[in-house]
């Protein structure tokens, strides 16, 4: 094989391996486009899905709050009309009762002897007092019922507005570590990206020095030649 077959056959083998290495970063630069347009297109669906997400939570407390709102208002505007014809209602019976009572004495002293008469008021006092002290217990026991009611209401109002609350750091924590996940995720994924893009661009670089270097020894060795042949002359 002559010295210009030779470096023919060098030359084509040097030619393959810059087509080989033109492939390579043609190929890879391929991947890192591919990559991303992936990473984007993720990015873009975790910021679509967490709006989706604050959207729903924030409705969905807001609706809850209001709800209870609704339902607390009118269970006490409910307790309020229902005191109100309460007190009314008593008022007017007691009003009837001492109305009674005045005409049962009138009766009494006028159409009766005194002694009657008197034995007459003071039954009918007792009575008078009897059905006080059971409208005032009675009294009692409904204000007593209410008030029960009213706090019965508040513990229910406070549970509430402490399960919503307790809720939505719930979910705001949930929220917040998701998000940690995530930005670690991206940056593990940007990250193996740049490592990947400096692999490439050293391994191409190291290729390049070492074409560089062959092709200089390869020039090298004619130029050696003539000076040994020029030495032997």
């Amino acid at each position: 094989m002559t010295l210009t077959d030779e470096m023919a056959r060098i030359g084509g083998e040097m030619e393959a391996l810059r087509q080989e290495r033109r492939e390579f970063i043609k190929g890879l630069r391929s991947g890192v486009k591919e990559l991303q347009r992936n990473a984007a297109g993720m990015r873009d669906d975790f910021r679509r899905s967490h709006a989706e997400m604050a959207a729903n939570t924030k409705a969905d407390r807001a609706a809850f709050a209001s709800g209870t709102r609704q339902n607390t208002a009118g269970m006490r505007d409910d307790f309020r009309r229902s005191h109100a014809e309460m007190a009314e209602k008593t008022k007017a019976d007691l009003g009837a009762f001492a109305a009674e009572v005045r005409a049962a004495g009138e009766l009494f002293r006028f159409g009766a002897t005194l002694k009657a008469g008197e034995e007459a008021e003071h039954t009918a006092r007792e009575e008078a007092e009897r059905k006080a002290r059971e409208e005032a217990e009675r009294k009692a026991r409904e204000e007593a019922e209410l008030k029960a009611r009213e706090e019965a209401e508040l513990k229910a109002r406070e549970e509430a507005e402490r399960k919503a609350r307790e809720e939505a750091e719930l979910k705001a924590r949930e929220e917040a570590k998701r998000k940690a996940r995530e930005e670690a995720e991206l940056k593990a994924r940007e990250e193996a990206k740049r490592k990947a893009r400096e692999e490439a661009e050293l391994r191409a670089k190291e290729e390049a020095e070492q074409t560089a270097k062959h092709e200089a020894e390869q020039k090298g060795e004619p130029q050696e030649k003539s000076r040994r042949k020029a030495r032997g002359r």
